[in-house]
Formats: C-alpha cells, sequence, structure tokens
C-alpha cells in the first residue's frame, strides 16, 4: 500500500514539476493560467524577503477513493529565490489548514519534490480555507506565507 501511494504521489506531481521547469521567465512567474490540467487551481502567490512561493490545489479524490483512502487533495507550494532564480526544494516547510469550520488541522509536513514541495490534505466540505505554510529554507529565514479558496459544494 505505501508504495502504491509513493507511485501515486509521484504521478500526481508530474503535471506540477513541469509546470514549475517553466514557469519563470527571468525573475517574473507567469501567472496567465488560472486553472491547469484537470482539477487543479492555482491559489495565488506571495513574496517575502526575496522568496516568491506560488500555491496550488489538485483535486484527487477520485484516484485516492479507488485506492482505498480518503484524502481528497493535493497542495504544493513552489518556492522561487527571486536572486538567484532557482526553484528551491530543500529545507523544512509544512502547511496548516484551517477548516471552513475555523479548526485548524496539525501541521503537515511538505516533502521536496523536484522544484515543489508537497502533501497529500483531506478537505471533505464545502466552504473557505485558509492554508499557512512555514518554511526555513536553507538560508535559515522563517517566511510563513497564506493562501485561500473556496471548494463549492
Amino acid at each position: 500500500m505505501k508504495k502504491m501511494t509513493l507511485m501515486l504521489l509521484a504521478f500526481l506531481a508530474l503535471p506540477m514539476v513541469a509546470f514549475a521547469s517553466d514557469c519563470c521567465d527571468g525573475n517574473t512567474m507567469k501567472m496567465d493560467s488560472m486553472q491547469m490540467a484537470g482539477k487543479e487551481v492555482m491559489l495565488g502567490h506571495q513574496e517575502i524577503s526575496g522568496v516568491r512561493a506560488m500555491a496550488h490545489l489538485k483535486d484527487v479524490r477520485q484516484a485516492m477513493s479507488e485506492a482505498g483512502m480518503t484524502t481528497t487533495h493535493h497542495f504544493m507550494v513552489m518556492l522561487h529565490d527571486q536572486a538567484t532564480d532557482v526553484n528551491l526544494d530543500q529545507g523544512s516547510v509544512a502547511v496548516k489548514v484551517t477548516l471552513p469550520s475555523g479548526e485548524q488541522l496539525p501541521a503537515a509536513k511538505l516533502m521536496g519534490m523536484q522544484g515543489h514541495f508537497g502533501a497529500d490534505v483531506t478537505l471533505a466540505t464545502p466552504g473557505e480555507y485558509t492554508f499557512t505554510v512555514g518554511s526555513v529554507l536553507v538560508d535559515g529565514q522563517k517566511r510563513v506565507f497564506t493562501f485561500k479558496t473556496v471548494l463549492p459544494e
């Protein structure tokens, strides 16, 4: 089961890896596509202390259900060093999800995946979700990025 989950995660990350490798034109991220292949939505971008974060949420409910799992989405964040024009995938990154009810889930560690960080999350009810991404990258600086989205019924 663990091997199947890892293979599924690798498969789901492929569109983001392709996007991440082609996302930047100099130091300016392309933001011309609000929705990508399938049910993947861009949550926005923020820049803090020279690092630009761009977050995406992919609906993986069907694939996970077929594998007997209850996970509904794959959360991804690409961290881009504006000075060196390089996508970062090393360091410690986690996301805390605030549910529509206001309850905050425990932090989920994001795994570095070839130019971005990602983890599976369960977003079971419609409403507004807040994703608070905390990071300590190789420069040792702490950064906190916040993204929101509303999931329809």
